[in-house]
């Protein structure tokens, strides 16, 4: 796999995950033709009876359809599947659809922009002053975004980092403030309160814990890193947070009260699937849904009749895969959707081929939109 050249976005760089992506595709586990569960296994069967099937599945939980039929989606689809799943949902009766498989906190989805980003844009970040990274590892989640970080440095740029874990990082790290994962709201409520009248900013239903977290020179540190042209980026780890609503709504305060920018990292093409609709709440291009769904999480408690899997591996690309384990054992009809046999669940019913998105002819919306 070749890149394209785009001075604002990737230069002329691709990352080795991305350039080595072909071998999926050309991999003897590829799924070339449609399946139904029998009560010998699975078995091959033309196209026009899984359309069949799959049309009989859908319909089977159409009569309550807000309560009986789900879909999870991976962030990996293009826009386009993306809008077509939860259009297709929605003309059913039901908004239980989410591509956030790895979040375990929703309580801010009001709050939510029309897709995440970053405030930044992507060829700008090397010329910032500091960059706070909370949770967030960019030379694993997006490497691209860890080249600009690297330049940044390279020009005199100071880089911070507030985590549970270090990170791998292919550039230099001025602060690097590790903390237990339960920490991570309370060393953001501190940092707040080092700026002036920050205690006072500090948003409803949060305190400065008496117990500090950080140093003093980890504060002032910090502080010092979102003065002048700066930024904060949260990443997966953030996101993914048992507490993810309060570090998003701490990070956007740290951002006002320190006048720097904001952005996320947003796993694949996340930022499509927003924009498509494919959340509980929101439609196609960020309209509130008249009616919200069950998101990533409360799916998992539905007493569903069908559940619709999309590109995604039951067992490692959910948070909670007991769970969900447990709600395909209830469903009636599990239809999944996979460019890969391993990929399949034992409870599927119906299983339909899917292109991977190195032979996908979608499109992709990247983090400045």
């Amino acid at each position: 796999v070749v890149p394209r050249e785009h001075d604002a976005t990737n230069e002329c760089w691709i990352s080795d995950r991305d350039r080595f992506a072909f071998e999926g595709a050309e991999s003897d586990d590829r799924l070339l033709q449609p399946l139904v569960r029998t009560g010998e296994g699975l078995k091959e069967i033309s196209w026009e009876e899984a359309i069949r099937l799959a049309a009989d599945a859908v319909e089977f939980a159409r009569q309550d359809a807000s309560e009986t039929l789900a879909a999870l989606m991976h962030p990996l689809a293009s826009t386009e599947e993306a809008f077509l799943l939860q259009k297709m949902m929605r003309a059913v009766g039901s908004s239980n659809i989410d591509h956030r498989l790895l979040q375990q906190d929703f309580a801010d989805d009001q709050l939510a922009a029309p897709y995440p980003s970053l405030e930044t844009p992507l060829a700008d970040i090397s010329s910032l002053d500091g960059l706070l990274l909370v949770g967030a590892n960019p030379r694993k989640e997006i490497p691209l975004l860890a080249l600009r970080i690297r330049e940044l440095v390279g020009a005199g740029g100071r880089v911070g980092t507030l985590g549970s874990s270090s990170i791998d990082a292919n550039f230099d790290v001025a602060v690097e403030s590790v903390v237990e994962p339960v920490s991570i709201v309370d060393a953001l409520c501190q940092m707040i309160c080092g700026f002036e009248g920050g205690a006072e900013k500090l948003p409803r239903g949060f305190t400065l814990n008496p117990e500090k977290i950080l140093s003093p020179a980890e504060v002032t540190e910090m502080s010092d890193l979102l003065k002048g042209s700066a930024s904060i980026i949260l990443g997966e780890q953030a996101l993914n947070h048992p507490s993810g609503a309060a570090i998003r709504v701490l990070a956007s305060a740290l951002a006002r009260v320190s006048g720097c920018a904001i952005g996320v990292i947003a796993p694949a093409n996340s930022a499509g699937a927003w924009w498509a609709g494919a959340v509980p709440h929101r439609l196609a291009g960020g309209i509130d849904a008249p009616r919200a769904g069950a998101n990533a999480q409360t799916i998992l408690e539905l007493q569903a009749k069908t559940i619709l899997l999309y590109g995604l591996e039951p067992a490692i690309d959910h948070c909670d895969p007991g769970k969900l384990s447990q709600l395909l054992d209830r469903a009636k009809n599990v239809v999944v959707f996979s460019a890969f046999r391993s990929s399949i669940p034992d409870q599927a019913t119906l299983v339909l081929p899917i292109a991977p998105y190195t032979e996908m002819a979608g499109s992709y919306l990247n983090l400045n939109g």
